[in-house]
């Protein structure tokens, strides 16, 4: 649950359309020659006359560019404004099994929360494992969006975007409701001066890395389920060397592109590391660089890097930290390349208090807690964030109606300098994932899915591994 909260879904990974304008040509008057009359026979031939020029025609006034189309379904236009909608419905079957993750260690200390698949306990069996069938939503929920748009000015359009999420899945329990919540609200203006974008957005950070699980690997299909016991859609090759940037309330600007250039920056709703660091300091600051080019008629090559810091306080119930600020940093980079039917994308993250499924996790693991503030060192040394990272790579081929791909990822907790050669809690480790996929396009906006994904988890200080094994396979309307 604490995973797939995280991901709610997970991308619209944004999934309003953005086209080429259609610009409008003026006419230009035809110019007119008076021909002279013909000479008599028996005079001199006359000079011809001068042509005489008309006057000049204003030219026709030049209409505003018409409003970008937003949606794949348009229904209508009244005074001026467009309003269409999209969207996507799908339902999946779902079989996981694995080893129960219990509440402590074989070595005694109890695990410290951020990864794993706890609370599952009602799904184990006595051998401490389990094999649940589940029916849900794929890596991206049910999708309703609805768009409304007009021209500003001659060269500035606005755009309202509100995009309603709903999941399937009902908590094993028949009498309990989906949820449905408005994952996306925003609007927009853009020109030719670029994109300014206000309200609940997908954010910055680590976006490309979604971006290519979402084109390469989930788009039509499941993944990482995040869990087998509760609500919520599912994760795709999130928490395995992908971090989701999340849905996130903010001000992003864009600059048009500079011959494939792009540079993005936003300022979103500051987050707080509950327990210590719940005092904010300044709004999350995020920006990314990307450039995109094409070559031939199949050929695309896009790289991207972004990056994201907050300045957090401690409370003033801390005395020992109060008057202390910690910075919750990171950077990601990576690339994507496609070339006739192949497809390749790679991706990594490295910051502190990051967490493993998404930027500025809420996770005990993500800061140090002191076990004796009668210790002056250990005191300074409480609430201290540690670094985490993260590598991904999937390749695919697309040939026609079917697309095959494979791809792994990891994410590691790296404990802070001085935790080195110390005897460490059960802290997550590591979080490795492997996928497989077969996607068939039925038709257009209909894509069957078989998915496979395999989970290996490690902690610090114990033997002890969790492996969990999923199988995938549903279908995917978009609209």
């Amino acid at each position: 649950m604490r995973a797939r909260s995280v991901v709610r879904g997970g991308l619209s990974f944004t999934l309003v359309s953005s086209l080429c304008w259609l610009l409008a040509g003026t006419a230009s008057a035809a110019e007119e020659e008076e021909a002279a009359p013909s000479p008599e026979p028996s005079e001199p031939e006359a000079p011809p006359r001068k042509p005489v020029r008309p006057a000049e025609a204003e030219p026709a006034p030049e209409p505003p560019p018409p409003v970008k189309p937003t949606s794949s379904v348009s229904l209508g236009e009244f005074a001026g404004w467009k309003v269409g909608l999209e969207g996507r419905v799908n339902t999946f079957f779902s079989y996981g099994w694995g080893n129960q993750s219990p509440v402590t260690t074989p070595e005694g200390p109890p695990f410290v929360e951020g990864s794993g698949v706890p609370l599952n306990d009602n799904q184990t069996d006595v051998n401490g494992n389990f094999h649940t069938p589940r029916i849900r939503n794929g890596f991206v929920a049910n999708l309703f969006a609805l768009n409304v748009s007009r021209n500003l000015t001659d060269t500035t359009t606005m755009l309202a975007h509100f995009a309603l999420w709903a999941d399937i899945e009902t908590n094993l329990s028949v009498y309990i409701q989906p949820q449905t919540y408005m994952q996306e609200s925003y609007l927009r203006l853009e020109g030719p001066w670029g994109q300014l974008t206000a309200g609940r957005q997908l954010a910055l950070f680590s976006r490309g890395e979604v971006e290519i699980d979402f084109l390469y690997a989930h788009g039509n299909g499941l993944g990482w389920p995040c869990n087998f016991n509760f609500i919520y859609a599912t994760c795709g090759q999130i928490g395995f060397g992908v971090m989701f940037p999340f849905f996130r309330p903010g001000f992003m600007y864009q600059t048009p592109s500079l011959g494939g250039l792009t540079f993005a920056a936003g300022a979103y709703d500051p987050v707080i590391l509950a327990g210590k660091w719940e005092r904010v300091i300044m709004p999350t600051l995020q920006a990314e660089l990307a450039f995109t080019t094409k070559f031939g008629s199949t050929g695309m090559f896009k790289v991207f890097a972004n990056g994201l810091i907050q300045k957090l306080g401690a409370k003033r119930d801390f005395m020992n930290i109060a008057n202390k600020t910690v910075t919750q940093w990171g950077g990601a980079a990576g690339m994507r390349f496609e070339l006739g039917p192949l497809r390749m994308g790679l991706a990594g993250h490295y910051g502190r208090g990051l967490g493993f499924y998404y930027a500025q996790e809420n996770s005990a693991a993500a800061a140090y807690n002191a076990t004796d503030l009668m210790n002056p060192d250990d005191a300074r040394r409480d609430g201290d964030l540690r670094l985490f990272r993260g590598f991904y790579g999937q390749l695919a081929g697309v040939f026609g109606p079917v697309m095959l791909a494979a791809g792994a990822g990891v994410s590691q907790l790296v404990p802070l300098s001085w935790e080195t050669g110390v005897a460490l809690p059960p802290l997550p480790k590591q979080n490795l994932g492997i996928n497989g996929v077969f996607n068939y396009r039925i038709a257009d906006n209909l894509v069957f899915d078989i998915d496979y994904f395999q989970a290996q988890f490690t902690w610090y200080a114990t033997v002890f591994k969790q492996t969990v094994h999923t199988v995938n396979t549903g279908l995917t309307m978009t609209f």
